[in-house]
């Protein structure tokens, strides 16, 4: 039997371990290619249901679980919105006024599934929304007042469309939104749509942008309305000053994003609770977003009187802040006078946004 000298097992070993080494850089160049396509695209490599709440499914997936569930001798296959799937019947309304729900009641249909349709430079990917979802999109649907949302667009300059896909009672309808307009179509009009379906289509669509952070900011708003709530502790009363971020508060930071050509009015929605249309004004260089009601914060750049900023631990907040008023899951809320908040919201144990809120 052949024996090795220890220099020829030292040369082997190093041998080996150039080889190991050269296949974990080929990996890693692989993986930076799929991320780098992956935000050409304006999408994440990989969703899962903890994550945006919806399953990557190939179209053809699809076509199998749906098989069967449209009519094919329907006349309104004819005026279909979706492409893919010309079979999916448009949603059933006969006039492009009042409350869409009234005449296309979703949210008292039996739905059996939701899936999204992204249409690519590449082709087209399918994803099926979470049954956790599926409130968001039906609602943020039925809610729509036609009359209010009604916009002109021209429709020879959209692009990044996105279908919705309903199973309600065995029966497949589409309709088509478009992220960059932030409107749905229904009979050749626009409409712009609500804030929560703005926001959780973003988040799956566009992750990295401001307005996908609000769709993660919205969603841990759901999951805690979700859970049961403590009573809110009015005992703890708090200097008001404590609650600025960089020495302004809700009513300063509105007027100055207002006045300040930074912030440019990015999108247009539909406001559910006061049937207006409102607008969203964004600044992605500093991670700033505002709404009417809603100034939220995704950068370690600005930060409380006391010192809170993004990606500070739990631990940190509560030795610097104290206690907040009522805690709803991952969401520390911090009440102000005249129904104003100071919102925290945490991920992993570490702060992810802030919020200053006027209800």
């Amino acid at each position: 039997m052949m024996r090795l000298e220890k220099k020829e097992i030292w040369f082997i070993s190093v041998i080996l371990m150039l080889i190991i080494a050269l296949m974990m850089m080929l990996i890693n160049i692989w993986s930076s290619e799929q991320q780098k396509a992956a935000e050409e695209q304006n999408l994440p490599v990989e969703q899962t249901e903890e994550g945006s709440g919806m399953v990557l499914e190939s179209v053809e997936e699809q076509e199998k679980q749906e098989g069967g569930a449209g009519d094919p001798n329907s006349d309104a296959n004819l005026k279909s919105v979706n492409p893919y799937f010309p079979e999916d019947l448009p949603f059933p309304i006969e006039k492009t006024e009042g409350v869409l729900g009234d005449q296309f009641p979703l949210d008292k249909m039996s739905v059996k599934r939701i899936s999204i349709m992204v249409s690519l430079d590449n082709g087209v990917r399918g994803y099926t929304v979470s049954p956790q979802s599926y409130r968001t999109l039906v609602q943020g649907l039925t809610s729509l007042n036609l009359s209010t949302a009604k916009t002109e667009i021209d429709a020879s300059a959209l692009a990044s469309d996105v279908y919705i896909r309903f199973n309600l009672d065995n029966q497949m309808y589409s309709i088509k939104y478009n992220l960059d307009t932030n409107t749905v179509e229904l009979n050749g009009q626009y409409f712009y749509a609500s804030r929560n379906l703005m926001s959780y289509l973003h988040l799956f669509c566009r992750p990295n942008t401001l307005l996908g952070m609000l769709g993660e900011m919205r969603g841990m708003d759901v999951s805690a309305e979700d859970t049961p709530a403590p009573q809110e502790d009015g005992s703890l009363v708090y200097d008001q000053e404590r609650f600025k971020i960089q020495e302004k508060n809700f009513t300063e930071w509105s007027r100055y994003i207002s006045s300040s050509a930074d912030y440019k009015e990015a999108y247009y929605y539909y406001s559910v609770g006061d049937d207006s249309i409102k607008t969203v004004r964004i600044h992605e260089e500093a991670g700033i977003l505002s709404t009417p009601s809603t100034i939220l914060f995704t950068k370690n750049n600005v930060s409380s009187t006391d010192g809170i900023s993004i990606g500070m631990s739990e631990k940190e907040v509560h030795s610097l802040l104290g206690s907040p008023n009522l805690m709803l899951g991952n969401k520390w809320i911090y009440t102000m006078e005249d129904n104003r908040r100071f919102n925290l919201y945490f991920a992993e144990e570490n702060l992810r946004y802030i919020t200053l809120t006027s209800q």
